[in-house]
């Protein structure tokens, strides 16, 4: 009987788990949409390394919320060139390739991006959580 409520118990954790994730995913392209808005005159800047940020793009790319002038989802290397010129950064070579190496962290050093984000947004459920990476 006991085991029955064990794992119906994670069942319903891992259910909670799922909905924050794509809750936190769906949070962190908006905000990213809402970035690429911005002109680089208001010189924002990421302040974390360029690898969380190539990260973020491509969770953005892969939603294909945003367009071209064409009404074409935009190609991932324009996304790139987009914000990083927003940012005031230097475009990375091969985007795909810190995408990649982000893919490879586990949390040895440091945890993927998007794990420090959902942390972010389940502690300031209402406020700006990408506000946290970028500055002035």
């Amino acid at each position: 009987m006991n085991k029955n409520k064990d794992n119906g118990f994670r069942e319903q954790q891992k259910a909670m788990r799922t909905q924050l994730r794509e809750q936190a995913r769906e949070r962190l392209v908006d905000e990213f949409c809402e970035l690429l808005s911005h002109s680089e005159k208001e010189n924002l800047r990421w302040k974390q390394p360029a690898i969380d940020l190539m990260e973020g793009l491509y969770m953005v790319w892969l939603s294909q919320r945003v367009t071209n002038s064409e009404g074409s989802p935009t190609s991932f290397r324009e996304l790139v060139a987009r914000c990083c010129t927003i940012l005031h950064m230097h475009i990375p070579a091969n985007p795909h390739g810190c995408v990649y190496k982000a893919s490879l962290r586990r949390g040895i050093r440091r945890t993927p991006f998007f794990d420090r984000y959902m942390m972010l947004v389940a502690s300031n459920p209402k406020g700006s959580s990408l506000s946290h990476y970028i500055g002035k």
